[in-house]
């Protein structure tokens, strides 16, 4: 839910995480500490008949 890569999310989950926020002091605390995981590259497969397999590399958004 948090916003990254300059986008702003959702109104309606920014409103439920508030309210979460408000109910759950465990959520609002877990959800200060910013502890998340680290966005990594992928690495996709593709068959191809002729060429065999294509892979390609897919970066998270923000890390160019």
């Amino acid at each position: 839910m948090r916003p990254t890569g300059g986008r702003t999310g959702h109104p309606a989950g920014w409103s439920a995480l508030q309210v979460k926020r408000g109910t759950s002091p465990r959520f609002a605390r877990l959800w200060a500490e910013h502890d998340v995981e680290e966005r990594r590259p992928v690495v996709k497969r593709v068959p191809h008949p002729e060429l065999g397999p294509l892979d390609s590399v897919i970066d998270p958004p923000g890390t160019e």
